[in-house]
Protein backbone atom coordinates (compact mmCIF):
# COMPACT_ATOMS: atom_id res chain seq x y z
CA UNK A 1 0.00 0.00 0.00
CA UNK A 2 1.09 3.53 -0.34
CA UNK A 3 3.51 4.71 2.29
CA UNK A 4 2.71 7.64 4.76
CA UNK A 5 4.89 10.87 5.48
CA UNK A 6 5.38 11.56 9.55
CA UNK A 7 6.32 14.85 10.93
CA UNK A 8 7.23 15.09 14.67
CA UNK A 9 5.91 18.54 16.30
CA UNK A 10 7.86 19.15 19.22
CA UNK A 11 7.91 23.17 20.62
CA UNK A 12 11.30 23.51 23.04
CA UNK A 13 10.67 26.06 25.27
CA UNK A 14 12.90 28.14 27.74
CA UNK A 15 15.71 26.31 28.91
CA UNK A 16 14.94 22.67 27.06
CA UNK A 17 17.45 23.20 24.10
CA UNK A 18 19.40 20.41 24.97
CA UNK A 19 16.52 18.12 25.92
CA UNK A 20 14.89 18.66 22.20
CA UNK A 21 18.51 17.27 21.05
CA UNK A 22 17.98 14.03 22.99
CA UNK A 23 14.54 13.79 21.96
CA UNK A 24 15.07 14.38 18.88
CA UNK A 25 17.84 11.62 18.63
CA UNK A 26 15.16 9.36 20.22
CA UNK A 27 12.85 10.00 17.84
CA UNK A 28 15.92 8.99 15.38
CA UNK A 29 16.17 5.65 16.86
CA UNK A 30 12.88 4.50 17.14
CA UNK A 31 12.99 5.13 13.09
CA UNK A 32 15.83 3.09 12.44
CA UNK A 33 14.45 0.32 14.58
CA UNK A 34 11.44 0.43 12.72
CA UNK A 35 9.57 3.15 10.06
CA UNK A 36 5.94 1.31 10.35
CA UNK A 37 3.86 2.74 7.68
CA UNK A 38 5.30 5.80 6.65
CA UNK A 39 8.47 6.80 3.90
CA UNK A 40 9.44 9.90 5.37
CA UNK A 41 9.98 11.16 8.21
CA UNK A 42 10.52 15.34 8.77
CA UNK A 43 10.94 17.33 12.45
CA UNK A 44 9.07 20.34 12.84
CA UNK A 45 10.85 21.26 15.98
CA UNK A 46 9.68 24.99 17.05
CA UNK A 47 11.95 26.87 18.88
CA UNK A 48 10.26 29.05 21.65
CA UNK A 49 13.26 29.40 23.61
CA UNK A 50 12.27 32.66 24.97
CA UNK A 51 8.52 31.91 25.92
CA UNK A 52 7.08 34.21 23.85
CA UNK A 53 4.92 31.81 21.95
CA UNK A 54 3.47 29.56 24.89
CA UNK A 55 3.15 25.23 24.36
CA UNK A 56 -0.46 25.60 22.15
CA UNK A 57 0.90 27.93 19.87
CA UNK A 58 3.88 26.56 19.13
CA UNK A 59 2.47 23.08 18.28
CA UNK A 60 0.06 24.96 16.26
CA UNK A 61 2.86 26.05 14.36
CA UNK A 62 4.23 23.09 14.28
CA UNK A 63 0.88 21.11 12.90
CA UNK A 64 0.60 23.84 9.98
CA UNK A 65 4.47 22.85 8.89
CA UNK A 66 3.82 19.85 8.89
CA UNK A 67 1.09 20.13 6.74
CA UNK A 68 2.85 22.43 4.45
CA UNK A 69 5.79 19.59 4.47
CA UNK A 70 3.02 17.31 3.06
CA UNK A 71 2.95 14.84 6.16
CA UNK A 72 -0.27 12.70 6.74
CA UNK A 73 0.56 11.76 10.07
CA UNK A 74 1.60 14.02 13.07
CA UNK A 75 3.73 12.37 16.00
CA UNK A 76 4.02 15.08 19.43
CA UNK A 77 6.38 14.87 21.71
CA UNK A 78 7.61 17.40 23.83
CA UNK A 79 10.96 18.53 24.28
CA UNK A 80 11.70 16.52 27.40
CA UNK A 81 10.12 13.68 26.34
CA UNK A 82 11.43 10.74 24.88
CA UNK A 83 10.23 8.22 22.15
CA UNK A 84 10.17 4.69 22.56
CA UNK A 85 12.12 2.52 19.93
CA UNK A 86 9.34 0.15 19.08
CA UNK A 87 6.75 3.39 18.42
CA UNK A 88 6.52 3.34 14.76
CA UNK A 89 6.26 -0.22 14.54
CA UNK A 90 3.79 -0.66 17.18
CA UNK A 91 1.61 2.48 15.51
CA UNK A 92 1.56 0.27 12.33
CA UNK A 93 -1.28 -1.99 13.75
CA UNK A 94 -3.40 1.47 14.40
CA UNK A 95 -3.11 3.38 11.34
CA UNK A 96 -5.70 2.21 9.40
CA UNK A 97 -8.35 2.26 11.91
CA UNK A 98 -8.03 5.41 13.97
CA UNK A 99 -7.79 9.53 13.81
CA UNK A 100 -5.36 9.43 17.05
CA UNK A 101 -2.95 6.92 18.81
CA UNK A 102 -1.85 7.19 22.42
CA UNK A 103 0.14 4.36 24.23
CA UNK A 104 0.89 4.06 27.77
CA UNK A 105 2.92 6.29 29.41
CA UNK A 106 6.06 5.27 30.87
CA UNK A 107 8.58 6.95 32.84
CA UNK A 108 12.61 6.50 33.66
CA UNK A 109 13.93 8.45 37.08
CA UNK A 110 17.05 10.03 36.60
CA UNK A 111 18.64 7.17 38.52
CA UNK A 112 17.40 4.20 36.50
CA UNK A 113 18.47 2.44 33.50
CA UNK A 114 14.98 1.19 32.46
CA UNK A 115 11.95 2.73 32.43
CA UNK A 116 8.67 1.75 34.32
CA UNK A 117 5.02 1.98 32.94
CA UNK A 118 3.33 4.92 34.98
CA UNK A 119 0.63 3.71 37.54
CA UNK A 120 -2.49 3.81 38.00
CA UNK A 121 -3.19 4.69 34.55
CA UNK A 122 -5.77 2.32 32.66
CA UNK A 123 -4.21 0.28 30.54
CA UNK A 124 -6.42 0.21 27.97
CA UNK A 125 -9.82 2.93 27.24
CA UNK A 126 -12.64 2.10 25.64
CA UNK A 127 -15.26 5.20 25.88
CA UNK A 128 -15.27 8.56 26.68
CA UNK A 129 -17.00 8.11 29.36
CA UNK A 130 -14.44 5.77 30.89
CA UNK A 131 -11.59 8.57 29.87
CA UNK A 132 -13.85 11.19 32.11
CA UNK A 133 -13.89 9.29 34.90
CA UNK A 134 -9.96 8.84 35.18
CA UNK A 135 -7.14 11.27 36.45
CA UNK A 136 -6.26 13.11 33.34
CA UNK A 137 -2.59 13.29 34.70
CA UNK A 138 -2.90 9.15 34.25
CA UNK A 139 -4.25 8.69 30.67
CA UNK A 140 -3.11 10.77 27.89
CA UNK A 141 0.19 12.56 27.22
CA UNK A 142 1.08 14.67 24.24
CA UNK A 143 2.89 12.01 23.02
CA UNK A 144 0.70 10.45 20.46
CA UNK A 145 0.25 10.06 16.77
CA UNK A 146 -2.28 11.85 15.12
CA UNK A 147 -3.86 12.39 11.45
CA UNK A 148 -2.11 16.06 10.08
CA UNK A 149 -6.51 16.58 8.57
CA UNK A 150 -7.74 15.96 12.15
CA UNK A 151 -4.45 18.08 14.35
CA UNK A 152 -5.56 21.15 11.65
CA UNK A 153 -9.06 21.06 12.13
CA UNK A 154 -8.92 20.76 15.93
CA UNK A 155 -6.30 23.33 16.78
CA UNK A 156 -4.80 23.79 20.36
CA UNK A 157 -6.48 26.40 22.52
CA UNK A 158 -3.72 29.18 22.66
CA UNK A 159 -5.58 31.25 25.38
CA UNK A 160 -5.56 28.51 27.83
CA UNK A 161 -2.72 28.74 30.05
CA UNK A 162 -3.07 24.75 31.70
CA UNK A 163 -5.41 22.24 30.91
CA UNK A 164 -4.78 22.97 26.76
CA UNK A 165 -3.58 19.62 25.89
CA UNK A 166 -6.41 17.77 28.04
CA UNK A 167 -9.05 20.01 26.27
CA UNK A 168 -7.00 19.09 22.87
CA UNK A 169 -7.88 15.31 23.45
CA UNK A 170 -11.65 15.68 24.07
Amino acid sequence: GRRLRCAAVTPVGPGHAERARECKASIEAAWRAHTGPFSTLDFCFVDDGKGTLGRSQARNIGVREARNAGADWIFFLDADDLMTPRAFAVFSDYVENFDAVWGLIAARPPDAREHHIRFPQALTLQSLQELLLLDPFMTLSMSHFVRTSVAIGLPFDETMDAGEDFDYYI
